[in-house]
């Protein structure tokens, strides 16, 4: 049995019509005929009835259709995948967080990986860790720079941290609470919040609203951009506080005040991420530079205060 006997099959099942199936598959009528009726005598079944009038599918033709039309599924995708991979053997595609800190340091290493492997084209793309997640989950990215917490429970990942950050609370200058020596965190329990949205990074907003809770406070959200930007111009013109990767700040020129947060909790990974059944040999060659490159220097805030 070949597969063109199965898709001349599924061709005529379809138009349940010899001479429209045969146009339609650019070849003679006996000779789709002849291939029909070969494939009836190696199942040894009769796939259709036909008259001078109709052709009716039996019902084994019935089973068979279907069992058909999966088998051409599976062959169509194997040489999809099989394609994929011989296109980008020398083609990486990534993927990163909207993060000034990315901005400034992930261009350094991609600029450096090009330098010293210029054989390899690089496609950069920016998502939010929504979409970042299911672009590497359907390997439309090679890899992507993101935080653990947005795939850590997710299956069929690798990743490995590129480093640790602290989540800062961040506020204008001028609240009231910045200049505050003993500032707790039940403090801040009538102040409202504005948050990175959960569909821009499901996991940070969990991880934010967990501290809070932790700390005895439920946030009072009043807002939830999709875009760190926002997050920040909301903040620097006093709409509400917010929690945020101290590297996220990095660069942005404000009247923000960052306070450190205390505790374990408080600790986020960026990581570089991949599906665990990606083949692409561009892949392995960026991982292991990435692994063995000099270590990411994070900017620390400059005399920030703790909240407990």
């Amino acid at each position: 049995m070949e597969f063109r006997q199965l898709r001349y099959f599924v061709t005529v099942a379809e138009h349940l019509n010899f001479t429209q199936a045969a146009e339609h598959l650019f070849i003679a009528q006996p000779a789709l005929s002849r291939s029909i009726a070969n494939l009836e005598f190696e199942l040894g079944v009769k796939l259709f009835e036909r008259n001078q009038h109709k052709v009716i599918l039996t019902e084994p033709g019935t089973i068979f259709l279907e069992e058909a039309k999966r088998l051409l599924s599976i062959s169509e995708e194997a040489i999809r995948k099989t394609r994929q991979a011989n296109n980008s053997n020398g083609n990486l595609k990534i993927g990163f967080l909207p993060t000034f800190f990315y901005r400034k340091y992930l261009s350094a290493r991609i600029s450096e990986f090009h330098t010293s492997h210029s054989e390899i084209g690089l496609n950069l793309s920016q998502y939010n860790s929504g979409t970042l997640y299911e672009a590497l989950k359907h390997q439309d990215l090679d890899v992507g720079f993101t935080v653990s917490c947005d795939i850590i429970d997710k299956g069929g990942f690798n990743q490995f941290v590129v480093y640790s950050d602290n989540i800062s609370l961040i506020m204008r200058e001028d609240n009231a609470l910045a200049a505050r020596e003993d500032l707790c965190f039940r403090d801040l329990g009538a102040e409202p919040f504005v948050m990175l949205s959960e569909r821009e990074s499901f996991g940070f907003f969990n991880t934010a609203v967990k501290i809070c809770l932790s700390r005895g406070v439920k946030p009072n959200i009043i807002s939830t951009p999709t875009s760190l930007e926002t997050v920040l111009l909301l903040t620097d013109v006093g709409i509400g506080v917010t929690l945020l990767p101290s590297s996220s700040i990095t660069g942005y020129t404000s009247n923000l005040k960052y306070i450190g947060l205390e505790g374990d909790d408080t600790y986020i990974d960026m990581v570089i991420a991949w599906k665990k059944d990606n083949r692409n040999p561009a892949l392995s060659v960026f991982l292991d530079y990435m692994k063995t490159a000099a270590s990411w220097e994070i900017p620390k805030p400059e005399h920030a205060a703790k909240i407990f």
